[in-house]
């Protein structure tokens, strides 16, 4: 007798009726520059705490031996497929202050 195979299932995050929709092309720049400004530290706890209407479970072991690149690229995916932005998660605080301040002539 052939062994019965289980699957894992999993409650859907999303409201009924909601479609996921992808990113558009117009936001694919925002996304770079956004993940082009996460160090490591912000790229594994965004990957970590990602909030997605699908299960997201990444290890420490599996994200400690990825290049920031490749934590980009996986990030870039996750948030083009769930159509939206890093920033939009309230996880992300980015590295540096990219808000121009204005200084003040002696």
């Amino acid at each position: 007798m052939p062994e019965s195979v289980q699957t894992a299932t999993f409650k859907e995050q999303r409201p009924v009726g909601l479609e996921l929709k992808p990113l558009s092309i117009e936001q694919s720049p925002e996304l770079t520059r956004q993940l082009l400004l996460m160090n490591r530290q912000e790229l594994t706890h965004t990957l970590k705490t990602f909030s997605a209407p699908f299960p997201v479970d990444f290890t420490d072991d599996f994200l400690a031996k990825q290049s920031d690149d490749k934590l980009r690229h996986v990030l870039f995916a996750l948030c083009v497929h769930c159509g939206r932005l890093p920033r939009q998660d309230a996880c992300f605080q980015p590295a540096i202050n990219t808000t121009p301040t204005l200084k003040r002539a002696a």
